[in-house]
């Protein structure tokens, strides 16, 4: 069975835009060379990275969704363009485009959060907003609890 991502820690880029990848985050490569993320820019001003073999599993599916369907080819165009296939270096950093560091209004500091399959990238602040907007318990939470047990 495949590790899942868990967890949350806070990160500073460096000079260059950088990010260290945390070693837990870093256990289902085989080597340094497979340290490799696909990162998307999602509607709420955040980052999703997937690592590129979950990515290849989601284009997968995307394929086999029938491209004679309009809203099908929009979406696989929106989900597309707002993807980076990013290698990370020797040190296991990422070097994070400023198009995907503006759009998700990270300047020096980020949370990391282990989503199962994939990485959130957050800033601090819009993390703190998105958790103050949201309703503890609100129907959509309930009813997806409901579906899962």
């Amino acid at each position: 069975m495949k590790e899942l991502f868990s967890s949350e820690s806070k990160h500073t880029l460096d000079e260059k835009n950088r990010v260290s990848v945390p070693s837990r985050y870093r256990q289902w490569q085989s080597s340094q060379a497979d340290c490799e993320f696909v990162i998307v820019k999602v509607k709420e001003n955040y980052l999703i990275a997937y690592p590129y073999p979950e990515w290849e599993a989601l284009a997968n599916e995307l394929l086999k969704l029938s491209q004679l369907k309009q809203k099908n080819r929009n979406f696989i165009r929106a989900f597309s363009r707002r993807s980076t296939r990013i290698k990370c270096d020797k040190q296991g950093r990422l070097l994070l485009p400023q198009d995907c560091l503006q759009h998700a209004k990270i300047t020096s500091e980020m949370v990391i959060i282990g989503h199962l399959n994939s990485l959130e990238l957050w800033s601090p602040d819009v993390l703190k907003d998105h958790d103050e907007n949201q309703e503890k318990y609100d129907e959509d939470f309930k009813n997806t609890v409901g579906d899962i047990f």
